[in-house]
């Protein structure tokens, strides 16, 4: 390898470690309210979003909550996960079930 060319990798790899990258907030948890309904033990969201509901760690069994609707608080992570901050708010039978996008 040339000396130019060794200097060249040089200054790159030294320019890169000089880069700092921000972290992704798209990736960073979200504080979320989500409204939604328990259909066959899935808890769809008004926007049609299958959410996976958890808690310390463990899916939470939504069955004892079939055909009512829910408003959870929690954090919203990648992949629609929500660990839930709160017992679920019952508003009472679903009125009308959204259509699951998925």
């Amino acid at each position: 390898m040339s000396r130019l060319s060794l200097r060249a990798v040089l200054l790159a790899t030294a320019a890169g470690l000089c880069l700092t990258v921000p972290a992704s907030e798209a990736s960073a948890p979200v504080k979320r309210v989500i409204v939604g309904c328990v259909l066959q033990g899935k808890f769809i969201s008004h926007n049609g979003f299958h959410i996976r509901v958890r808690a310390r760690g463990s899916a939470v069994d939504l069955l004892p909550y079939e055909g009512m609707e829910l408003r959870y608080t929690g954090m919203l992570l990648p992949g629609d996960r929500y660990n839930v901050q709160t017992a679920p708010l019952i508003l009472g039978p679903c009125q009308k079930p959204p259509k699951p996008l998925h």
